[in-house]
């Protein structure tokens, strides 16, 4: 079941704002990471993502055209964090909240 955005900020808004946002690497949830990036010029396509347009900053960043397709579905793509700082960050914080 796919999720659109109107469902996923009806569930967002019941949470707590400062609650961090993480990421399973699949179906199974074998792995987590944070979220740490969203880009919302995107299209699905094939299993592939592909931009749905051109930019001078993604030009700038190296994206061509052969980047964007307008085939597909427009969707949001969200980015975890593969830094492990992060983490071990959040987990300190946390540990000194629990403390207190």
């Amino acid at each position: 079941m796919s999720i659109k955005v109107k469902a996923l900020i009806e569930e967002l808004q019941k949470l707590d704002p400062e609650l961090y946002v993480a990421l399973s690497s699949d179906a199974e949830g074998n792995t987590y990471n944070f979220l740490e990036g969203i880009n919302t010029n995107c299209r699905y396509h094939d299993g592939e993502v592909y931009l749905a347009a051109l930019t001078d900053d993604l030009i700038d960043n190296g994206y061509s055209e052969e980047d964007v397709s307008e085939e597909g579905i427009e969707c949001v793509v969200f980015y975890p964090s593969h830094d492990s700082t992060i983490l071990e960050a959040v987990l300190a914080k946390s540990k000194r909240t629990e403390e207190k």
